[in-house]
């Protein structure tokens, strides 16, 4: 549950539990509310459904409705800049933390660095979406239902979601084929990012064969 004030001393989190069941209520103030929504980056993604999927108990002010207007109505400009800050400052460096272990041919070290690359280009493909996830645990189900998702991410998510990580090897040509394709894609959106060769290019031949719009 949530609750929303004009003003507060102490926002946070009451937890208890009340018969067996775990009770939740969050308190938060309009304004931080509002500057989170507009604050599009790479956790935006999870921090939506919360405030705009809502059975409202008691709003007189209707924020509930202009929360979910709000969001609706971000500009194009916003997610553009997350997705390129997204590919930036996590995507392109886990992906050279995972070439880095694979040259050390450091198997547990690329599988670990491979869920976090998988996140940062779930994340991104929300981003490009405009799409917001109900919950943590629901991604990996939800991402492969968004109406606009790259092969070679939905590949790579579907390793993840299958528990199919015996071959370190495999993974990483998984993870390659996903961020080239990112990098390549949001090319077509204006965003452009300096990368190495390999990943500005076609496909290397042992991988083989496998504008931000609006929410589902």
């Amino acid at each position: 549950m949530s609750v929303l004030m004009r003003s507060s001393p102490t926002p946070g989190r009451d937890e208890r539990y009340v018969q067996g069941l775990k009770i939740s209520v969050e308190f938060h103030t309009v304004g931080s509310v509002y500057r989170r929504l507009q604050r599009v980056d790479l956790t935006w993604p999870l921090c939506v459904d919360q405030f705009v999927s809502v059975l409202s108990l008691y709003d007189p002010e209707g924020h509930w409705p202009k929360l979910k207007l709000l969001v609706d109505q971000l500009p194009s400009g916003s997610f553009v800049q997350a997705i390129r800050e997204g590919i930036v400052g996590e995507l392109l460096e886990n992906f050279a933390k995972l070439e880095n272990a694979r040259k050390r041919d450091d198997a547990p070290a690329m599988r670990w660095i491979a869920w976090n690359l998988a996140w940062d280009v779930a994340m991104i493909s929300a981003l490009m979406n405009r799409a917001y996830f109900t919950s943590w645990s629901r991604t990996p189900d939800e991402i492969l239902r968004l109406p606009s998702l790259l092969p070679a991410v939905k590949s790579l998510v579907e390793k993840f979601r299958n528990g199919d990580l015996r071959s370190a090897k495999g993974l990483h040509r998984c993870c390659e084929a996903a961020v080239r394709g990112v990098v390549q894609h949001v090319a077509t959106l204006g965003v452009h990012v300096q990368v190495e060769p390999s990943l500005a290019g076609p496909p290397r031949e042992q991988i083989g064969g496998g504008g931000p719009g609006s929410k589902r």
